[in-house]
């Protein structure tokens, strides 16, 4: 509530320095709060426009696609991540999830199939159980049956 009253004042902030990604951060979640979706795609695209291409301003990035359901957008921003930090199982995993959803599967399998590959490799430090991700997402589910995700899913015991 006191968030929608300051409103104003948050955008304002976000208007004066459009790269800083905390007040880009804000200003979304306020123009959320307010139902005020169709306010989004200004704040996106001038941020977009302004920001480094880095790891936390691709993130917040995609967060604001994934408010408008926009994951024609939310693809390419993934796929950028990937070429960024290729070796985080992370955003190949988010990248598999909104190919899924742009009805993609044979791109979310490799995706995917590369996420897991990943995260098996021995010495990876994962905060995210990417595995575990996959076997409980709906949407990840007709990817669940394809053999060779099946084959990092369920790793055999030597």
């Amino acid at each position: 509530e006191d968030a929608l009253k300051a409103k104003p004042i948050y955008l304002n902030r976000f208007q004066r320095d459009p790269a800083n990604v905390e007040h880009f951060n804000t200003a979304v979640d306020v123009t959320v709060q307010s139902h005020q979706l169709a306010a989004l795609r200004p704040l996106i695209d001038l941020f977009q426009a302004k920001m480094t291409r880095n790891e936390r301003n691709l993130a917040a990035l995609a967060r604001a696609y994934n408010y408008l359901g926009d994951y024609a957008n939310k693809e390419k921003v993934y796929e950028e991540m990937t070429t960024l930090i290729p070796n985080d199982p992370v955003p190949w995993y988010d990248l598999a999830k909104a190919q899924m959803r742009l009805k993609k599967p044979n791109a979310a399998a490799t995706s995917l199939l590369q996420s897991l590959t990943l995260y098996s490799k021995a010495g990876t430090n994962n905060q995210y159980d990417i595995p575990a991700f996959t076997r409980t997402n709906a949407i990840m589910a007709p990817l669940r049956e394809r053999p060779e995700i099946q084959k990092l899913l369920n790793p055999k015991e030597d």
